[in-house]
């Protein structure tokens, strides 16, 4: 299947996936609603996870070979900005926006997930384990420490750590 081919067969999937992520924008460290729903889509995938610092979603898919990893990372928290878009996907908490694109990061690093998962169901062995950080509190409360100081880092060896900025 072609990269075009691929992105109409998925189009519904990131549109609805993202907008959801849109409207329930939550300050960092309290996103509640934004962590239940990654979880819901990685059980879906049948993908393992763990919850850090309460908010923070964890995932590996693990590779056939042992030896470095590589962790990509998605920020899920949202600015305190009242949205006046009008769009009928805005925010459904007052005074509080995905304004900078965290949204579209989080279901970007889902439909890698979603689409890493269908790889692998399909016969592509994975050589190399990859992690996907869904990290809590980036907006100026720390979450990127509380993924340094979880277990995730424990007896591995990273070839790196990637993420990526939307255009919101």
């Amino acid at each position: 299947m072609n990269i075009k081919e691929l992105a109409e067969k998925n189009r519904d999937y990131v549109i609805n996936l993202r907008r959801e992520f849109h409207q329930i924008p939550e300050p960092s460290l309290e996103e509640y609603e934004t962590s239940k729903r990654i979880q819901e889509e990685l059980d879906k995938m049948g993908i393992k996870y763990k919850v850090v610092a309460k908010t923070g979603v964890v995932a590996e898919i693990g590779g056939k070979q042992p030896g470095k990893v590589v962790a990509l990372r998605a920020d899920i928290d949202a600015l305190q900005v009242t949205e006046c878009t009008g769009v009928d996907y805005a925010s459904k908490h007052p005074g509080m926006m995905h304004a900078c694109g965290h949204d579209g990061h989080t279901t970007n690093l889902l439909y890698f997930a979603k689409w890493l998962k269908e790889q692998m169901d399909s016969g592509v062995e994975l050589k190399k384990s990859i992690i996907l950080i869904f990290q809590a509190g980036e907006e100026g409360k720390g979450g990127a420490r509380f993924i340094a100081q979880s277990d995730i880092f424990k007896n591995k060896k990273f070839e790196g750590i990637f993420a990526m900025h939307v255009n919101p």
